[in-house]
Parts: C-alpha cells; structure tokens; sequence
C-alpha cells in the first residue's frame, strides 16, 4: 500500500483513508503512541475515518476504524500519509438470487455480506438505549448505524463507501422477516446489530465450555401479532446432544417456569431448535422413556 500525501489530522474529514503503523521503530516519542502516521512508508495498516469530534481542552480526536476491524482513537495535531481507497468486494451477481437465513434472528436476506460491529451502547434511561455501530460490506468498513435516543436507527455512510444508502434500500427490498412479511430498514439495521450481539454472546458461552440456550418470549398481547423477543444467550452446564435435553429442562424449569408462549431453544451449532416443554419431559419419563 503507498501513499498518496500527507494531511494533518485537523484535515481529515468522514471518508478520508490514512495510513497507521504499530512499529515499534517509527512509534512517537512526543505522543509516547504505539504508532507514528508521518513515519509511515511500507507495511503500514489502512484505515478509514469514522468521525470528528472536539474535545473540550483537548486537541480533535478522531475515530478511525482499521481494514482488519479495529476502531482507534486518533489525536489531532499529527500528519498522516492518506491511503489508497480499499478494495470494495461487491456480492455476486448470483448471491441474491437464493435468500439465507440468518441464524440468531431468522431474517432472510438476500446475502450475509453485512454485519454490524464495534457496537457501542448507552444507558439513557427513559428515552431508551441510544447507541451506534459500524456496518461492514464484507471486511470494508461502509459506514455507521445511528441511533440517538428516542429515534429509528440510520445509516450514514462514509465518503466514498462501496455501499451507500441506495444499496441498503435495494438490500431491505430483498429482506423478509420470519413469517415472510417485507420489513423496513429500521428493522434490518435491528437485526444485523442483534445478529452479531447473538454470535458474540454464543462464542462467549462456549469458550467457557458450557451450552447456548436462550428465552423466546412472545411480542405481547399474545396472539395479536407473530414473533418473540429474542433474549441473549446464557450458558447451561451440559452438552448439546439431545440425550441432555431433559435434564436441561428440569434445570431450567426449577431456576424460571416458562410463562404462557415463551420457549427456551438451544444452539446445536448451526442453529437454534426449542426444548420441549417440561410437561412433555415428565410425561416421558412417567412413561419410562429416556430421561
């Protein structure tokens, strides 16, 4: 990667790609930084500015979010090497034509080339959660979901970003929910920030060597409308096959009895299935059947 000039941070802009470096030999010994952008010349990590911000008796910090996914905060009042634009690796034309399922959430999309990372919550009490994230086109970075308290979350892409605002529209247009119904661009965003919160939270749970299992509770008032609220995933103490399931069960039904409509499902590794009922487990074991 080389570079194609330099430019001081207070003036960068949203868009703008720059160059980074955690060599030890070009660190700063004025900043006492990892990394040194006007030392910059070969081997060096590309990045792409995120946002500005002024921070009161500071110099401007900017966000940046690096190629290999990594958000950094960077000083003001130091000189980058401005990168070439990345690579934009843009879905097959084929990739459209069979929807996916994706597995946390049951939306069907025409392609899995989205995620939503590096998501960053605020408790604001009242108004709701405010929160934004980062929306990627494969391992590019295209742009930020935001969402201010009290709103429907947006997408604001960065200049220059291979996915724009007419590709989202043309990606909803293609998406249904679980039932099949046409959703809106509020609910995809929704769902690809819940989709990854669900894929970290279950690599969480098995890196502590327990089993994924979660609470299906129903969109209330029951039977007025499809679906349930999704709850994140909590680790049970026992293996995932099917000879473990009712003593899963058991164990789930003495620590919380299920309310009318909720469902616990567990995560076989590819995708989540429902437990049965706990009438259905001692109604098998009355019987003499596997416990």
């Amino acid at each position: 990667m080389t570079a194609q000039g330099k430019k001081t941070t207070t003036g960068l802009v949203r868009g703008d790609r720059v160059l980074i470096t955690d060599d030890p030999a070009k660190a700063s010994t004025r900043t006492r930084g990892d990394w040194h952008p006007s030392r910059v010349k070969t081997g060096a990590t590309g990045a792409t500015v995120l946002e500005k911000q002024a921070v009161p008796g500071r110099r401007t910090r900017y966000n940046v979010v690096t190629d290999a996914g990594t958000v950094l905060d960077l000083s003001g009042g130091q000189t980058f090497l401005l990168a070439q634009p990345a690579l934009s690796p843009q879905p097959t034309s084929g990739a459209t034509d069979t929807a996916i399922v994706l597995p946390h959430t049951g939306l069907r999309a025409p392609h899995d080339h989205l995620s939503a990372r590096h998501l960053r919550q605020r408790d604001i009490g009242d108004s709701g959660a405010g929160y934004d994230a980062v929306l990627y086109l494969n391992e590019q970075a295209a742009g930020q979901i935001l969402k201010p308290r009290g709103t429907d979350p947006w997408f604001a892409p960065i200049s220059g970003s291979p996915f724009g605002e007419a590709d989202l529209a043309t990606f909803v247009m293609q998406c249904r929910d679980e039932d099949g119904a046409t959703v809106t661009a509020e609910t995809v965003l929704n769902a690809l920030i819940d989709e990854q919160e669900a894929a970290d939270a279950v690599r969480q749970v098995l890196a502590r060597g327990w089993t994924p299992i979660r609470l299906l509770t129903p969109i209330q008032p029951v039977g007025q409308r499809h679906g349930h609220v999704k709850g994140l995933p909590f680790g049970a103490g026992a293996r995932a096959d099917r000879t473990w399931w009712g003593a899963i069960v058991r164990a789930l039904h003495y620590k919380r009895p299920l309310n009318d409509g909720e469902i616990y499902q567990i995560w076989t590794g590819q995708a989540w299935e429902a437990l049965p009922p706990i009438g259905d487990v001692t109604r098998v074991e009355q019987d003499g059947g596997a416990r």
